[in-house]
This record gives structure tokens, C-alpha cells and sequence, in this order.
């Protein structure tokens, strides 16, 4: 993540909401139970399938983009 930025897990609803926030936001449909958010505080943040792995910075696929 970039520099300010910070990776938190959530585990996500059965409606594929996550909650984050004080919010519920919806998500992409996805198998997974527990997904990654960066998080750029006070701008924005992203829904990713896992952590960045820093030694292959491939940016996974968003299943959700979200300005604050």
C-alpha cells in the first residue's frame, strides 16, 4: 500500500456488504469470507481479495472503490 495508507481484514456479510466505518458498504460477489481494505484515511479506501504481497506488487482484483 502506499505510503499512509494501512491493510485491514474484514469478514463480510451474507449479503456482500462489508461493515467498515460505522457503515455497511456493498461489495462485488465474491466466495470469499474475508477480504482486505486499504485504506487511505479521511479520502478513500478499496475491497481486494487479499494483502499486497510487497515482494510481487500486482494490484489484485477491486471488489469495491469507495471515496470518504
Amino acid at each position: 500500500p502506499a505510503s499512509g495508507s494501512r491493510c485491514v481484514q474484514r469478514r463480510l456479510n451474507a449479503d456482500d456488504t462489508l461493515d467498515f466505518l460505522g457503515r455497511s458498504w456493498p461489495i462485488t460477489p465474491t466466495a470469499r469470507k474475508t477480504v482486505t481494505i486499504v485504506h487511505h484515511p479521511g479520502q478513500r479506501f478499496w475491497v481486494i481479495p487479499h494483502t499486497p504481497d510487497p515482494h510481487h506488487p500486482v494490484w489484485p482484483d477491486v471488489l469495491g472503490s469507495f471515496t470518504l
